[in-house]
């Protein structure tokens, strides 16, 4: 696959397994003003965390599609059948190593603990593995965030080890985890239980 500008293949909205997923240079802004900005883990998860007291629903938009015509990254709203905020979830690109994309989520507090994780990524990679719109896609986690780690058993994920982070510069160290289209669809894929290394790959090269 050549990555170059496939972002922009991402539709303005889709529907699946019951959630509607919206892109962020799409919502409105009464949804921005009344419900995301309001959210300091949102916030904190689209890295804006220190210019909460300035910004508005109109600059988030603008970041987002400023990102997105960058082919940096895509990222979505996901609410649920009754049209309540759930969670979002971002693809995002680094910047020396394009071919990692690297997939994050964030649930809103009053949906977690209900398995909102599992069901909208589930829903979210079923859609962009069937249309063909990636063939990859890496998590980046740290060992204490234990309900990330959970749900990446949930969905089947494949554990890569500790490696040097292609998130943030050495010498960060995370867990990394890979799910392709093969194996999303594959009738192996099954929740598993993983066995987290002790000591950092530093011989990991991103390829």
């Amino acid at each position: 696959m050549a990555y170059m500008s496939f972002f922009g293949d991402f539709p303005p909205c889709f529907s699946e397994n019951g959630y509607h997923f919206i892109r962020m240079d799409k919502v409105d802004k009464e949804t921005f003003d009344t419900t995301l900005i309001a959210n300091d883990g949102f916030i904190d998860f689209i890295g804006l965390a220190d210019y909460t007291e300035d910004i508005e629903g109109d600059a988030i938009s603008d970041r987002f599609s400023f990102l997105l015509s960058e082919d940096k990254s895509v990222t979505y709203l996901v609410q649920d059948a009754d049209d309540q905020c759930a969670g979002c979830l971002t693809l995002n690109r680094h910047n020396i190593y394009p071919e990692k994309v690297n997939f994050a989520y964030y649930t809103f507090p009053d949906q977690r603990g209900k398995g909102v994780v599992v069901r909208m990524a589930n829903a979210f990679l079923g859609y962009v593995f069937q249309q063909n719109l990636i063939d990859k896609v890496f998590c980046a986690i740290w060992e204490s965030n234990f309900a990330s780690l959970r749900s990446l058993e949930k969905l089947g994920f494949i554990y890569m080890g500790l490696k040097p982070s292609y998130i943030d510069p050495p010498p960060v160290v995370d867990h990394q985890f890979l799910m392709s289209r093969e194996r999303f669809f594959s009738p192996e894929r099954k929740e598993t239980k993983f066995t987290l290394a002790r000591e950092p790959d530093m011989s990991f090269k991103p390829k």
